[in-house]
């Protein structure tokens, strides 16, 4: 099976696109930079515009409010969600990764709401290297933390504005791979159930 990109108004959580939309559509709204009306590019195996059912491996909202990232599980649940938002009103300047969620869920054997997940941890971070951690699990307190003087010198805390047909810079962060430790454990224990 070919990976395919299927560009619509949404996805929606039945794996199916809500109302496709054309390449040069999205293509011209991504150069003059046209995001009042949010957007969604789905990236799968198999997928594409009249092929229903498949999950794909992540699921891009591009916005005014700047590019969501989900990535998804077998079944079509969230597992991480990144946000990465414009740091100015042009969508010009290289976006920064704002907001990075990690979500488990009571199983991984069906499809599950976000609000279903059984423990999300939520890091909010600010281009200054401050930020927080907003801990879930179960029906138990949150857990919040503010943190201070982060590293964001490693890869992936920023991404040159959206280029059509380079979902993979949103859809497969590389800043996985070099967030820092406390932030990696923390992910790992919720996702893990450590």
């Amino acid at each position: 099976m070919s990976r395919n990109a299927v560009l619509c108004r949404t996805w929606s959580s039945w794996q199916l696109p809500n109302e496709v939309l054309s390449d040069r559509l999205v293509r011209d709204r991504i150069e003059t930079r046209d995001f009042e009306e949010p957007f969604t590019v789905a990236v799968g195996e198999g997928l594409g515009p009249d092929v229903k059912g498949i999950v794909p491996e992540y699921v891009l909202t591009f916005s005014i409010y700047g590019v969501g990232a989900a990535l998804l599980d077998t079944h079509g649940s969230t597992i991480y969600a990144y946000d990465w938002g414009p740091q100015d009103d042009e969508y010009r300047e290289p976006y920064f990764l704002e907001n990075i969620i990690a979500s488990r869920y009571p199983d991984e054997s069906e499809f599950y709401e976000v609000d279903e997940a059984v423990a999300t941890v939520q890091f909010v971070i600010h281009p200054d290297g401050t930020g927080n951690e907003d801990i879930t699990i179960g029906n138990s307190p949150r857990q919040l933390r503010d943190f201070t003087h982060l590293d964001l010198t490693a890869p992936g805390w920023w991404q040159d504005p959206p280029v059509f047909g380079e979902w993979d810079r949103f859809g497969r962060p590389t800043i996985r791979d070099h967030l820092p430790q406390q932030i990696r454990d923390t992910i790992t224990r919720i996702r893990t159930n450590a």
